[in-house]
């Protein structure tokens, strides 16, 4: 029971160090003792050519030199995984204005102000509205009446319904006579 805990922490640690060190761990065959040896010298020659990256440079500049490394790498990382998904983007994408709020002088559809987004929308005042709503209650009261002789038996929503399509021809609606 001993030899088998102690040859689990003995592996568990093999592991370790090997993930710590970049070194894949060999994969034991059985069989063969020359597979062994073959593989240790693959790992050796593997971990030559990882040490063979130039020094590092010490200082601050060194640090935000290896802050700029960094950031290009992960923008051109981005950059691919935006390609790999169709979406391109050019460097004049992120430097545009936004045109969304921008005001000319020159445009005759620029509204600054509610009286002046009112006027636009032909809302002039409260007193034309009320005007407006009193000429066609007084024209409603009247056709309605006329509808009810012409056409018995109808509900009065239909009858609002038939008088408001009349109003919207009616030479008596303000909106249907020349300015």
């Amino acid at each position: 029971e001993k030899q088998r805990l102690e040859a689990e922490k003995k592996k568990a640690l093999e592991d370790d160090e090997a993930a710590n060190s970049g070194v894949p761990k060999p994969k034991k065959k059985t069989g063969k003792k020359g597979d062994d040896v073959s593989a240790l010298l693959t790992a050796g020659l593997n971990s030559k050519e990882a040490k063979k990256k130039p020094p590092a440079k010490k200082g601050p500049d060194a640090a935000a030199e290896a802050a700029r490394a960094k950031a290009k790498a992960d923008a051109a990382k981005q950059a691919e995984r935006a390609k790999a998904k169709g979406i391109v983007m050019e460097p004049d994408d992120l430097l545009k204005a936004n045109t969304n709020r921008a005001y000319d002088d020159d445009d005759d559809n620029a509204a600054t102000g509610i009286d002046d987004a009112l006027s636009m929308l032909g809302v002039s005042n409260k007193v034309e509205s009320k005007r407006l709503k009193v000429l066609y209650t007084a024209f409603e009261e009247k056709t309605i009446a006329e509808l009810r002789a012409d056409q018995p038996g109808l509900k009065l929503s239909q009858y609002k319904d038939r008088c408001f399509a009349l109003w919207q021809k009616s030479p008596e609606n303000p909106k249907n006579q020349p300015p």
